[in-house]
């Protein structure tokens, strides 16, 4: 698992169910992709575009809700993303994810941003390393 972003909060998290339609996962991801290139955000866009997110429901261990992106990826993809890890923990990509949830006009407060490999997890669990 590559955590890309992680808003804060308990650290620990349980994936419950997908939050949207595959429908309207790609409708919010099409318009988040439009808003982004009309206010030229290419770190954003490119990452929206070459990424398959899923946006779910979560909660933690406290019992709080909220959202999380989410994409299972190859291991090729997964490999790319694991070695340009570095590169999110720049200002400008943390940015350019926050951007992307709010040109995404999200319906919930996204906690998590996260990258899985191979096929999708029931729930996932994370704890203090």
């Amino acid at each position: 698992m590559i955590q890309l972003y992680q808003a804060g909060g308990a650290g620990d998290f349980t994936i419950l169910q997908d939050a949207l339609t595959h429908e309207q996962c790609r409708l919010l991801f099409e318009n988040a992709g439009r808003v982004l290139t009309a206010r030229t955000e290419p770190r954003a866009t490119e990452l929206l575009r070459t990424v398959p997110f899923r946006l779910a429901d979560a909660t933690n261990h406290f019992n709080d809700e909220f959202s999380m992106l989410h994409a299972v990826v190859s291991l090729e993809q997964y490999e790319q993303l694991r070695r340009g890890q570095a590169c999110f923990s720049n200002p400008r990509w943390r940015r350019a994810i926050m951007k992307l949830m709010v040109a995404g006009q999200a319906p919930a407060t996204v906690q998590y941003i996260l990258m899985l490999l191979g096929g999708r997890p029931k729930n996932v669990r994370r704890g203090p390393e």
